[in-house]
C-alpha cells in the first residue's frame, strides 16, 4: 500500500520516497495500485508497464521526471531532469546528483571511468537494491539515475 511518509530518511530497502507529492512507494506496489493512486497526479503511461510522474525526490535536486517500471511489482525507478534549472551543463548536473547520492548513501561501492569522461557509480544494498548513476552517449549525452530492485 502506498502511504504518506514525512520521514526524510531514505529507506531504500522498502521503497522510494517522493517529496512532492509527499508519498512513499513500496517496492511491492503492483501496477494497478500505482495507477489508481497516481491517476490524478499527472501520471503518464509512456510504454507498456512504464509510467512517468513529475515530482521531487529524496535526492533533493528539485523537480524531475520519475519513471516507474513494473514486472508484476516495481522493478526499477529512474530519475531524470526535465530542465536543468540553472545547471547549464551535464557536468554540473552530474555533480549535483552525485553529491546528493553520496550524502544520502555514502561513497559508492563501485566506480568505473567511462570513455565519455564521466564515471559510472554503483551502490549496493544487500542482494536486493542497486543504484546506478552514469552518463551515456547514444545520440547525445544522457544522464541516468536508476534504482533497481533485484529479485
Amino acid at each position: 500500500m502506498l502511504y504518506l511518509d514525512h520521514n526524510d530518511k531514505a529507506n531504500i530497502h522498502e521503497g522510494i520516497q517522493i517529496d512532492e507529492p509527499v508519498m512513499f512507494i513500496p517496492w511491492n506496489t503492483d501496477e494497478e495500485t500505482f495507477k489508481e493512486v497516481f491517476k490524478h497526479k499527472n501520471m503518464h503511461c509512456v510504454a507498456d508497464k512504464y509510467y512517468s510522474i513529475r515530482g521531487a525526490t529524496i535526492f533533493g535536486e528539485g523537480y524531475c521526471n520519475i519513471g516507474i517500471t513494473f514486472e508484476n511489482t516495481i522493478r526499477e525507478v529512474s530519475i531524470s531532469r526535465e530542465h536543468y534549472d540553472g545547471l547549464d551543463d551535464y557536468v554540473k548536473s552530474f555533480l549535483a546528483y552525485q553529491t546528493s547520492l553520496a550524502r544520502r548513501f555514502g561513497e559508492p561501492h563501485k566506480c568505473k571511468q567511462m570513455p565519455n569522461g564521466f564515471a559510472h557509480y554503483e551502490w549496493y544494498f544487500g542482494n536486493s537494491i542497486i543504484i546506478r548513476h552514469y552518463v551515456m552517449e547514444r545520440f547525445c549525452l544522457e544522464e541516468h539515475l536508476r534504482i533497481e530492485r533485484i529479485k
